[in-house]
This record gives structure tokens, sequence and C-alpha cells, in this order.
């Protein structure tokens, strides 16, 4: 009986051993895979960071942009560029409050006017040109219109 017992004692210890075993080898898979996941956070987390500092350039990249722009702004035209403006301005019978717009094309010198009726001119020194019609300098249209007649009138109601 007592060799039964001994007998029994070390299977038990040997399945023992085993599960020991077996749990070892559990343990370490998980503990591997959770190392994994925590260097895959790691790298979430350094990843983020890097988007954040390239944001945070951005945004300090575009409040110098525009200040800078700011500061063209301020500058704005010179006297020489206000006199070409207005010398156009007379040349095509604009009058100040209908200019909604009016810049100097830098590329090619010119007066570039954008008036309240619409129309965009340009205007080199010196040149000859045809003064707008009242209807392209204001956008009000002055021409009286026939009274409308027939199925398109609106009663009045009583």
């Amino acid at each position: 009986m007592a060799k039964k017992k001994e007998q029994e004692l070390k299977e038990l210890e040997t399945a023992l051993g085993e599960r020991e075993k077996a749990l070892n080898e559990r343990e370490s898979k998980f503990s591997a895979a959770f190392d994994e996941r925590e260097i895959g956070l790691n790298d979430r987390e350094a990843a983020l960071e890097k988007r954040e500092a390239a944001v945070a350039d951005r945004e300090q990249a575009l409040a110098q942009a525009d200040f800078s722009l700011e500061e063209e702004a301020v500058q704005g035209l010179s006297e020489a560029d206000h006199d070409l403006i207005d010398e156009a301005a007379t040349a095509y019978g604009i009058d100040a409050e209908f200019i909604l717009n009016a810049n100097i094309d830098r590329a090619t010198g010119d007066a570039v006017i954008l008036t309240a009726g619409g129309s965009r001119v340009r205007y080199a020194a010196g040149d000859k040109v045809v003064p707008l019609d009242p209807i392209q300098v204001d956008g009000v249209v002055r021409k009286k219109m026939k009274p409308v007649t027939g199925a398109g009138r609106k009663q009045d109601k009583k």
C-alpha cells in the first residue's frame, strides 16, 4: 500500500509539474503578447506625439503667415498706386462709392477695379478707354419697364 501511495504521489507530482510547465508557457505567451501590445501602445503614443508636434508646427507657421499677410495689408498700396487707381476711376467714369475693390497687378503694373455693377476693368497709365455705362458702374437698372398686363399681373387684394 505504501508503494501504491508513493506511485500515486509521483504521478501527482508529475501531473503537477506538467501543469506548472503549461502554466509557465501560457504565462510567457501572455506576457509576450502584453509586451507586444505595450510596444504597440508606445508606438501609437509616439506617433500621436509626432502628429501633435506637426500640428503645433503648422499652427505656428500659419500664424506667422497670417501675420505676414496682415503686415502686407497694412503696408497696402503706395501713393503712386492710389494715383493710378484714381486715374483709372476717372477715365472709366467710376465714382469712389461704387468701387468694391481696387488693386495693382504687380506683374503688369495695371490698375484693376471691381465696380458695384460687377464690371472688372484694367487700366494702364495713359490708356484711352471708353467710360462704362451707369449700370456697369453701380448696378442700378434705370430703364423704365413696361407694365405687366394679362395673366401675369397681380390683382389687388380686397
